[in-house]
């Protein structure tokens, strides 16, 4: 172990509480180490700076970097750091989770290649993490397959973690750049997973590298040899800036022909040519693998292209589709999002942006709905008064009264001794008893004289203003 003196030895205890139990791994710029938290009695990873390279400001604060990403990156697909800190003598190092499982480069090693629906599965997880690290900002630039390591979770189904977030930056002269490329972290990258553009510049690049290397990374998955080699560094560097891949489908003739277009457009020379995101990466690749990579294709596209969130405190609005809708021109859907329309029989809740009632429906506030029922409340109440006349008799019953009675006038209405009852309106009047008018010689009046009494005025008289017939307006 280089300068044991100031990384911990195996037996060694760090900072009170995690004892060096062995060396996991080490690479041009860091080594790992396995130890055993002693206060919570759980397995913890720790990667240390190599310590010739601590005394360099540039390469601290990168190596550092790293941890700050991580942890901004909330996705279950990067390994999580529990601590950063240094050594008395200036060298930094992060503790990470213990992963049970082993990375892609030890998976090829052991099962050769895997099928095209399980690589799929592996590298659309893989860009869950790549996702919200883009979104943040961030490009990793050394994706590799000994960068993504296949973890399980509590119930089998496997995890797949990315690693090295950050440190991937660093170009130091002064380290040689080993050719086996498989091999863990190094300097400059891994030169047969690296973009055209890295080539030329490890400056100019965006996330197009990492859908690069992911491109390269699928193919190796699938077919077990990685698109572009070489027997020397110059021989891999000219087929990576000149030559084209080899088909997918010439290496594994069983593999989709779609995944087959999918890759071969991510391994376009001109970055331009490739997916513009991992969104649409993810887009594309999800019909290749399981029920999984469905899902995995759905979060990524709504870390790369979020909906406004509601920050109201309004309650969302259900909206019940039991009925279909009437054709209406649809609103227009967020950019980048397109929300599968409603089925007949699903209750759909949905939240805008300003906390109010989803497009195309009409606001109704509870001030309205107040003056609504008050409304209501006015003209039933003036609909009752004008059928019972200011004396509370009905005036089909009057005309009853009338007929037999000639002229008499009717007993005045007894005050009542507590607060008055009306009685129940008729919306359907009937005919009274006693004698209904003459027909007349009007077939349509004489259908309307069956359904009701006209009343008649004064002896001999003509009706009076009052004997108006409420329902038909005639006299």
């Amino acid at each position: 172990m280089a300068n044991a003196d100031l990384i911990p030895a195996v037996g060694e205890v760090l900072a009170d509480k995690y004892r060096i139990e062995r060396v996991l791994g080490q690479g041009g710029m860091g080594i790992v180490l396995a130890a055993m938290h002693l206060n919570l009695d759980e397995r913890v990873a720790i990667k240390f700076l190599l310590p010739e390279l601590a005394h360099d400001p540039a390469l601290v604060t990168r190596f550092l970097r790293e941890g700050r990403a991580a942890i901004k990156i909330r996705s279950e697909h990067v390994v999580r750091v529990l601590d950063v800190a240094t050594l008395l003598g200036g060298t930094p190092y992060m503790v990470m989770e213990y992963l049970h499982g082993r990375n892609f480069e030890e998976l090829l090693e052991e099962e050769g290649r895997l099928s095209a629906e399980v690589a799929v599965d592996h590298v659309l997880q893989a860009t869950e993490a790549l996702a919200e690290a883009h979104a943040l900002g961030m490009v990793h630039r050394d994706l590799k397959p000994a960068n993504l390591f296949l973890a399980h979770r509590a119930d089998g189904s496997p995890s797949v973690k990315v690693l090295d977030f950050g440190i991937t930056k660093v170009t130091d002269a002064k380290n040689v750049v080993p050719f086996n490329v498989t091999k863990t972290s190094v300097v400059m990258g891994s030169p047969r997973y690296m973009s055209p553009e890295q080539m030329r510049s490890t400056r100019a690049i965006d996330a197009r590298a990492d859908i690069w290397a992911l491109g390269v990374i699928l193919q190796e998955l699938v077919t077990g040899v990685a698109p572009f080699d070489g027997t020397t560094m110059p021989d891999l560097v000219a087929a990576i800036l000149q030559d084209p891949p080899p088909p997918l489908r010439q290496l594994r003739p069983d593999a989709p022909e779609g995944l087959e277009r999918v890759i071969g457009k991510c391994l376009e020379k001109e970055p331009s040519a490739r997916y513009a995101d991992v969104a649409e990466l993810t887009e594309a690749l999800a019909p290749f693998g399981t029920a999984s990579a469905r899902l995995s294709a759905d979060r990524v596209s709504r870390v790369i292209r979020p909906r406004a969130v509601n920050t109201s405190t309004s309650a969302p609005i259900v909206r019940s589709t039991l009925s279909p809708a009437t054709p209406s021109s649809p609103a227009p859907a967020s950019a980048g999002f397109r929300p599968a329309p409603p089925t007949l029989g699903t209750v759909t809740v949905s939240a805008t942006e300003d906390g109010g009632v989803p497009t195309g429906a009409l606001p109704v506030s509870r001030s309205r709905r107040v003056l609504l029922a008050c409304g209501g409340l006015f003209f039933a109440t003036t609909f009752v008064m004008a059928m019972f006349g200011s004396n509370g008799v009905h005036p089909s019953a009057a005309a009853g009264a009338s007929a037999k009675a000639g002229n008499a006038s009717a007993p005045p209405p007894v005050e009542p001794e507590s607060e008055p009852t009306f009685p129940a309106v008729d919306l359907v009047p009937t005919a009274p008893a006693g004698p209904l008018a003459s027909p007349s010689s009007n077939p349509s009046r004489g259908v309307a004289s069956k359904h009701r009494a006209r009343p008649t005025g004064s002896a001999g008289g003509s009706p009076s203003k009052s004997d108006i017939d409420l329902f038909d307006g005639r006299k």
